[in-house]
């Protein structure tokens, strides 16, 4: 609704709500796998993965701060 009353307002171009389109249509199968898997492992190893995923974020963060 409010995507449609920008795009109407000429606020949001064509380009943009197609790719918003694109990347939903595309990221939405991918929330169904995620749960799916979630729910098969051991809350051990998912908690292992999360802690993963932040510290591989901050040390991300870090090298692009030293650049």
């Amino acid at each position: 609704m409010k995507s449609g009353v920008f795009q109407a307002f000429g606020a949001l171009p064509p380009s943009s709500w197609i790719m918003a389109v694109i990347i939903g249509v595309s990221a939405t199968p991918g929330a169904f796998i995620a749960k799916r898997l979630t729910q098969a492992l051991p809350i051990h190893i998912h908690n292992a993965i999360l802690d993963a995923a932040i510290i591989c974020g901050g040390v991300i963060l870090v090298i692009q701060g030293l650049r």
